[in-house]
């Protein structure tokens, strides 16, 4: 589903399309202006920053002309206007005409001293989903920050919960000097029936000019536990018998699975039928499949293609045969953004996403990210303003060949985050969407997991207290992808192998140039950067500047870790020190209440069973650590609400059967 952080993946491309860098603590050399967010979801306003250079003192008004934009088109109708003084250094406004323009493409024309400036104003209207106001009736009960669920809570944060990760392997500790990155394909985690567990791997020798080094070999390493240590071995014994690998499950938060429908084309070339009716007869939308085409041109009969570019497919349901739905790619690659043919949102750089199909099986819905490209002349060396973000959109289709497509509105921590890639899952049995976003902190330079929730597949919300990766200095160890498709559970516990690396993302430039590693000196890294600003980033001084770049160019590490987390509790209710309290809203259902719970010792968690007007059924002491703890039994045939009672608890979710 991700696209991985492996630099030289990244290679230049990035800084073609990459952000912000630096506040707002630099003098602009011209005009700038953009919205304030990169798309506006059911807005009254919005707000329009245009930074104006120190004397330039005929830029006293702007003019602002909001058209509609549809085909790469304006029209040339005025929507709504206004006019509003600005001064030199960083302008506001706030653009009350938009409240009641229905969703869609908008184009802003501004107008500062004679001159013209387009800016994409992008908005989204979906209702969003309140409180409950019906009975809840659900097998599988999450805990959100919302008041969806809550009638009333105290004390009782909703947080995401770190996972403990533990280092098993790096490069610069192998046995084979040449190495110098992992590949994120060929990775994979195994447990045998003897209860032995194994890993593997691709280590890429270095190589300049290759986004993917030609030269691999085959890491695999051998423990007698989960945790390590491993050791490093020529291969898996002959006749090894494996433990089945459990299914992906969206309940193992933290976790990317390698997701059925999205997958990479064949290494090598291949023709495909085109999809006709009468021959191949009809499909629905389960039978669809999204081809991911990378690394090189592929013979798909009718020609041709670039690299990352997606098409549509159908698996024909009675033969298992792959054809093309179309000719024409679902998403396009745009690596260079020529004008403004980048816009209508199935043109893509890139970016990973993931499949579903509801639940009654009518609609596909498919998530992949947008780069948010600048009309000209608006040029800036780096962009500092939040709407050259990439942004995660939503799909959905009934055949495969009409699709819409929304906004996905997963908040940005700060102005310096990026979608890099998103996946977006409904929690099997309840009513809640997981989020799972490799946000990319252009600041900083590096990609990292964040989490979020939803109550449907178009408004991501953020955890509260949620832990934050990017927050590592440069050059410390930085766990930053989940890429295992098995979670082996034992115990309360969920194991996972994870990547690490230590390098910013732009030294993809610096590695990808390169003839020698041994050879990226400070004036070799300068000269690569000459001519943009690069002083002007953030963390220059923080990292030692050219000296420091080149540093951790010669001497950053991939590393090969394990993730242990609770089952199926990535987040929850987490009760600390002071007694909190929380009661649900009126539910229904089911006859027996289970909890993923873990009450410390000196902890104490209290559940009462109440009437809906409020009136105690029964209560229980809840003591101990399990992942399906029977509680009590609830009332047949009536409804009811839960309270609770906690310190020193950690509560995931409750099972209601």
């Amino acid at each position: 589903m991700r696209k991985r952080h492996i630099l030289l993946a990244a290679a230049a491309l990035l800084f073609a399309v990459s952000s912000e860098c630096g506040a707002f603590n630099f003098k602009v050399t011209e005009v700038e202006t953009e919205w304030e967010l990169a798309n506006y979801q059911n807005p009254e306003s919005a707000n329009l920053t245009v930074l104006v250079p120190e004397g330039m003192k005929e830029a006293r008004k702007a003019q602002v002309d909001i058209h509609h934009w549809a085909d790469f088109v304006m029209d040339s109708t005025v929507i709504c206007s206004k006019t509003f003084k600005i001064k030199e250094g960083e302008n506001t406004c706030k653009f009350d005409g938009i409240g009641n323009l229905p969703a869609g493409r908008y184009l802003a024309v501004i107008t500062i001293a004679g001159k013209q400036y387009q800016r994409m104003l992008r908005i989204d209207r979906v209702p969003e989903i309140g409180p409950a106001t019906e009975p809840i009736c659900v097998k599988k009960v999450y805990f959100t920050p919302d008041e969806y669920l809550f009638e009333k809570r105290k004390n009782m944060p909703v947080e995401v919960f770190q996972p403990e990760l533990t280092e098993v392997y790096r490069t610069t500790n192998s046995n084979h000097p040449g190495a110098f990155s992992i590949h994120p394909y060929f990775c994979d985690f195994y447990r045998t029936v003897d209860g032995k567990y194994y890993m593997t791997f691709q280590e890429l020798n270095y190589h300049s000019g290759y986004v993917f080094s030609p030269d691999s070999h085959l890491v695999t390493l051998e423990a007698d536990n989960v945790m390590g240590p491993y050791t490093e071995i020529d291969s898996i014994p002959a006749g090894t018998v494996f433990e089945p690998g459990p299914e992906p499950s969206t309940e193992r938060v933290m976790k990317q699975a390698k997701l059925p429908g999205f997958w990479i084309g064949d290494l090598q070339k291949k023709k495909y039928d085109m999809y006709d009716p009468e021959k191949h007869g009809p499909y629905d939308v389960s039978d669809l499949i999204i081809l991911r085409h990378l690394w090189g041109s592929y013979d798909y009969s009718f020609g041709g293609t670039r690299e990352r570019t997606l098409y549509c497919m159908v698996r024909l349901p009675e033969t298992g045969e792959d054809v093309f739905l179309t000719d024409k790619p679902l998403f396009y690659d745009m690596s260079n953004y020529p004008e403004q043919l980048f816009d209508n949102g199935f043109f893509t750089n890139d970016n990973g996403g993931n499949n579903w199909i509801t639940e009654d099986g009518k609609t596909r819905y498919h998530i992949h990210g947008q780069t948010v490209h600048r009309f000209p002349p608006y040029d800036s060396k780096f962009d500092v303003l939040p709407n050259s973000n990439r942004l995660a959109t939503l799909y959905s289709t009934e055949d495969g060949l009409n699709w819409t497509y929304h906004n996905v509105c997963m908040p940005l921590q700060d102005p310096f985050e990026q979608h890099y890639g998103m996946g977006v899952s409904k929690l099997k049995d309840s009513d809640v969407y997981l989020f799972t976003d490799c946000a990319y902190n252009s600041q900083y330079q590096q990609i990292y997991r964040q989490i979020g929730y939803g109550r449907d597949p178009y408004h991501g919300h953020n955890f509260e207290n949620s832990p934050h990766q990017s927050r590592c200095k440069i050059g410390e160890s930085f766990y930053n992808d989940y890429f295992s498709a098995q979670g082996y559970q034992v115990g309360n516990d969920v194991y996972q192998m994870i990547f690490a690396t230590t390098n910013p993302h732009n030294l993809a430039e610096c590695l990808f140039r390169c003839p020698d590693i041994k050879e990226c000196t400070p004036e070799f890294v300068h000269t690569v950067f000459d001519g943009r600003d690069f002083e002007r980033l953030g963390y220059f001084e923080e990292v030692g500047g050219w000296e420091g770049f080149a540093k951790l160019c010669r001497e950053g590490y991939y590393a090969v870790g394990i993730s242990k987390s609770r089952a199926g509790g990535g987040f929850g209710i987490n009760a600390g020190d002071k007694t909190g309290e929380f009661t649900t809203r009126e539910m229904t259902g089911g006859s027996k209440l289970y909890a993923n719970v873990n009450v410390a010792p000196d902890g104490m968690m209290k559940l009462t069973v109440l009437t809906p007007s409020g009136k105690k059924i029964a209560s229980y002491n809840v003591t101990g650590d399990d992942t399906k703890l029977f509680i009590c039994d609830l009332p047949e045939g009536s409804n009811y609400k839960i309270n609770v009672k906690a310190r020193r608890t950690k509560l995931y979710s409750f099972t209601i059967e």
